[in-house]
């Protein structure tokens, strides 16, 4: 150590001893730690949340230079959720709009929060299926308003409802015919296969039917499984079978619609009628969606399975039970 910097130290200390005492110097020498330690804690203690979150940046931007992707990731997961608003308003009727919210409400709940809570908490999804549903429902809203229902409901709705009445009665006529008949041949001439023979006709028309509306069907199955029967088409051996009425019926139709249309299909197959309900709602999908939501499949086909399956067949099941529609006219005529 350098002597001059001892014989300095040693002169201080002289001068502090003889001119302000040994109890001063002790004094002194232990209140200027105490102050200094008792200084940075009362700093650290008051600036603790400070520190820590400059040590937490600190240590952070040491990260974000090592591995900026996780970052991003993190900053994105730990940001505030913006709060999902949206307008209320669909048809301009209040009562409706309502009634028209409270049902996708419930769609929502019942059909796609079951398995969208196990995956995240975000409500961004539902909320733009919602915001979604709202457009197709003002889209269509706006479209009603363009009809013109008077001549809709004074003519056509009312010819096709007699025409379909018009086909029932036939049918039902023809069916009477062909039982009488049926009655009036005596029982030698109907044969043991009589009822086998019955179902295969049934089967072959309604394979004609499902050829002329655009199904490819081969025209000699229905010739060959009569052949292999044993049955003539000839209408002198009497051995016909009655037809029932639904046959006859969707007969009388594809022969009113010039063998271009008949509806058998989906009217007595659960999977054709839900097919053709899908075709159906994405049509309507395409005439009401905007053109970025339609090009977007999942969420396209999301939409049509909601509409076909909480909709549209449950809509159909309830017009079409006889006890809804007897409780309907009971409340009508009360």
């Amino acid at each position: 150590m350098n002597v001059s910097l001892l014989a300095w130290v040693g002169l201080i200390l002289v001068l502090c001893l003889t001119t302000f005492g040994l109890w001063w110097c002790v004094t002194m020498s232990v209140s200027v730690p105490v102050f200094l330690v008792g200084g940075l804690t009362f700093l650290y203690l008051k600036h603790s949340d400070s520190s820590q979150k400059y040590y937490t940046a600190v240590y952070r931007s040491r990260q974000e230079s090592y591995k900026p992707g996780l970052s991003k990731v993190v900053q994105l997961v730990e940001a505030p959720q913006p709060s999902c608003k949206a307008d209320r308003r669909l048809t301009g009727s209040q009562v409706i709009d309502e009634s028209l919210q409270e049902i996708i409400g419930y769609v929502l709940r019942d059909y796609v929060s079951p398995w969208y809570d196990r995956l995240s908490a975000n409500e961004e999804f539902p909320h733009e299926i919602r915001q979604t549903a709202q457009k197709v429902i003002i889209t269509f809203a706006g479209r009603m308003k363009e009809v013109d229902w008077i001549p809709y409901l004074t003519t056509r709705l009312v010819d096709d409802a007699a025409s379909h009445l018009r086909l029932f009665r036939q049918a039902r006529a023809k069916m009477k015919q062909q039982r009488s008949r049926h009655k009036q041949q005596p029982s030698s001439e109907i044969r043991p296969s009589m009822s086998t023979a019955g179902t295969t006709e049934s089967d072959s028309k309604r394979g004609e039917r499902s050829s002329s509306a655009g199904r490819q069907v081969e025209s000699s199955a229905p010739v060959t499984s009569e052949s292999s029967m044993g049955i003539t088409n000839n209408p002198s051996s009497g051995v016909k079978p009655p037809v029932d009425l639904e046959t006859l019926f969707f007969d009388l139709e594809v022969t009113m619609e010039d063998n271009l249309l008949c509806h058998d299909l989906v009217c007595t197959e659960k999977d054709s009628e839900r097919q053709y309900l899908q075709d159906v709602s994405e049509v309507l999908l395409f005439l009401l969606l905007p053109v970025d939501d339609f090009h977007c499949k999942p969420l396209r086909f999301l939409l049509r399975e909601l509409l076909v399956s909480t909709v549209v067949l449950p809509l159909f099941g309830l017009i079409s039970d006889p006890d809804y529609i007897n409780q309907i006219i009971i409340w009508l005529v009360s």
